[in-house]
């Protein structure tokens, strides 16, 4: 991670998954600025107030009120000074057909949402360590707990 990118915003609307989420990155150790939005609405509007600079990652739920996250991640990807904001789907759906609509959609990974806090840890541990400038092929999209 680059010391200008500090910052990683969380898109969860269920408090304890916040919590949970929140739990994981102090276990990381991370030097971090965390904004979480509980809605896709005010997802979008922290995202207007914060970028430039574009986060480090977002961390984006796809079932949320308001504004559900594909309907986010669509419009992430159609606004300027948005569109470089790396997006790692963090859901408990593993349908194919949610996969595929995130991934054509344009996000950077698909991370189902681990049964496990050793598992989250390191899911979050991988992301992370990941160069998130580029997107990935299809098959290297999921990442595996």
């Amino acid at each position: 991670m680059t010391q200008q990118s500090r910052t990683i915003f969380l898109a969860e609307d269920d408090e304890d998954d916040c919590l949970i989420f929140l739990e994981a990155l102090l276990e990381l150790n991370c030097q971090l600025e965390i904004v979480v939005s509980r809605d896709g609405d005010e997802l979008m509007m922290n995202l207007d107030k914060r970028v430039p600079p574009p986060p480090y990652v977002l961390f984006l739920d796809l079932n949320m009120p308001l504004k559900n996250g594909f309907d986010c991640l669509m419009e992430i990807k159609q606004i300027d000074k948005m569109k470089g904001v790396p997006i790692v789907v963090l859901s408990t759906s593993v349908e194919i057909k949610d996969i595929n609509k995130a991934y054509l959609l344009g996000a950077n990974y698909y991370m189902p949402k681990p049964d496990c806090f050793s598992k989250l840890v390191e899911g979050i541990k991988k992301i992370l360590q990941f160069d998130l400038s580029s997107r990935l092929p299809k098959q290297e999209f999921i990442l595996q707990s």
